[in-house]
């Protein structure tokens, strides 16, 4: 069972992601879907999550921001990005 944290500005994609894959089937537990960093780092202080599917641009905080701020309490969780802009760089 692997409990899992989308998070993603953008409530069409939020959708998306979670209608498109079946989230209890594959990970025994139902996708928990936040739309901004805010909300998502308020879930991960209140419950465990394995994984954290964020997107890298997002108006309050960008991903990047938000996998530094849950590595200073969590290093073992897998944290996956997603992106659709055409001109993301890694500095």
């Amino acid at each position: 069972m692997y409990k899992t944290l989308f998070v993603d500005d953008e409530r069409l994609i939020r959708e998306g992601i979670s209608n498109l894959i079946d989230w209890e089937r594959i990970t025994g537990q139902e996708l928990t879907l936040a739309e901004n960093a805010k909300v998502a780092l308020k879930y991960l202080e209140h419950e465990k999550y394995e994984i954290v599917i964020s997107d890298i641009y997002m108006q309050d905080m960008n991903g990047m921001d938000v996998a530094k701020t849950i590595r200073k309490t969590n290093a073992t969780i897998k944290i996956l990005f997603l992106t659709s802009s055409p001109d993301f760089a890694v500095e």
